[in-house]
C-alpha cells in the first residue's frame, strides 16, 4: 500500500512538505501522476490554480526551503 492510498494525495504532500522533504522528487512524481490523470480542460485549470496560489504568501516556500534552480 502506497502512502498516498493511506493519507490521500493531499496529505502525503502535507506531511512531505511539513517534514521539509529534502528529497523532492517524490513530490514532483506524485504532483505528475495526478496531473495526468486530467484531460486537457483539467490540466489548463490545474496550471491556473496553482499558478493562483504561488500569489498567497501563506503558500509560498521561504528561499530556505526550495529545491535547487538545477533540478
Amino acid at each position: 500500500m502506497t502512502a498516498v492510498a493511506v493519507f490521500g494525495s493531499k496529505d502525503f504532500i502535507n506531511v512531505q512538505l511539513s517534514k521539509q522533504v529534502d528529497d523532492w522528487e517524490q513530490i514532483d512524481i506524485e504532483l505528475i501522476k495526478i496531473f495526468k490523470q486530467l484531460n486537457e480542460d483539467g490540466k489548463a485549470v490545474a496550471i491556473e490554480r496553482v499558478e493562483e496560489l504561488t500569489e498567497i504568501p501563506r503558500y509560498i516556500q521561504k528561499e530556505k526551503n526550495l529545491p535547487d534552480k538545477g533540478e
